[in-house]
């Protein structure tokens, strides 16, 4: 049985490339503010999920914290 290229891509590469996919449909002509409020809101999401709370670093950037 000869394994078609498909095959050869992990499934978790597959599902990247799935949400991928939706962020850009969700983002899709919306301007700058609306963008940042929809990974803001998706940040705040995961949180809420992983029960953590969000940190601001001092460089800009994010993390969770339990």
């Amino acid at each position: 049985m000869k394994m078609t290229d498909e095959q050869h891509i992990p499934k978790a590469l597959r599902d990247v490339w799935t949400w991928k996919d939706s962020v850009y449909r969700d983002t899709a002509g919306k301007d700058f503010s609306e963008v940042r409020h929809y990974f803001a809101d998706g940040m705040k999401e995961a949180a809420q999920i992983l029960g953590a709370s969000i940190v601001t670093n001092s460089d800009g950037s994010y993390s969770f914290s339990r």
